[in-house]
């Protein structure tokens, strides 16, 4: 038996830019500085 299908496309439905403005950047910083806690836990 042959299936005509296709994997669906991956991946995010709206693309936006991945990289953070200065504001965001200095807001993590100081997220992280006040917390004491690693990058990876942040849920940014």
């Amino acid at each position: 038996m042959n299936w005509p299908m296709q994997d669906a496309p991956m991946g995010p439905k709206d693309v936006h830019s991945t990289t953070l403005s200065r504001e965001e950047d200095a807001a993590c910083i100081a997220l992280r500085k006040y917390t004491l806690l690693p990058l990876d836990v942040l849920p940014l």
